[in-house]
């Protein structure tokens, strides 16, 4: 992760509790996505506004779904930091579930996320665990259970 997306991660979680790391921050955050990307994104309870330390690079969405502060969410202290964040097979469903706030690439950055988990010993039917308990619209599912067929073959071959 590009230290300006780690110094951005600390500040937000330092100011807001509530504050978890999403998308492609939190799929740098556990390795399955390379490069930099421009935007460091966090997810907020509905109705919480970002915090007054929130700058123009980051971006924040409001998640009301049943459980999504509590599935797959993994804590770690960083830098005397708690950092909340979605974890591997979570974080490969929110690529899919919200491939609208990512232009259209969602998916594509899922299936790449999700092939690297797997490969890294991941299991693909925790993955569709994960989004069916989080209830992901239908839409989303039927691209998860696409790439599922993927992720399969990649654990064949392991």
């Amino acid at each position: 992760m590009a230290s300006r997306h780690l110094s951005a991660v600390l500040r937000i979680c330092a100011s807001s509790s509530k504050a978890v790391v999403c998308l492609t921050s939190a799929a740098a955050m556990e390795g399955l996505l390379d490069g930099s990307f421009p935007v460091a994104r966090f997810a907020l309870p509905g109705g919480n506004r970002p915090p007054l330390s929130a700058t123009p690079g980051e971006q924040f969405m409001h998640w009301s779904a049943r459980g999504a502060f509590d599935i797959g969410i993994v804590e770690e202290t960083i830098e005397g930091v708690m950092v909340r964040r979605t974890g591997g097979a979570r974080t490969v469903v929110d690529l899919f579930r919200y491939s609208r706030y990512l232009m259209s690439e969602g998916e594509r950055l899922g299936l790449r996320a999700g092939s690297r988990l797997v490969r890294r010993g991941g299991d693909p039917a925790d993955i569709l665990e994960t989004a069916r308990e989080l209830a992901i619209p239908s839409a989303a599912m039927a691209g998860l259970e696409k790439a599922t067929e993927t992720w399969n073959r990649i654990v064949r071959r392991r």
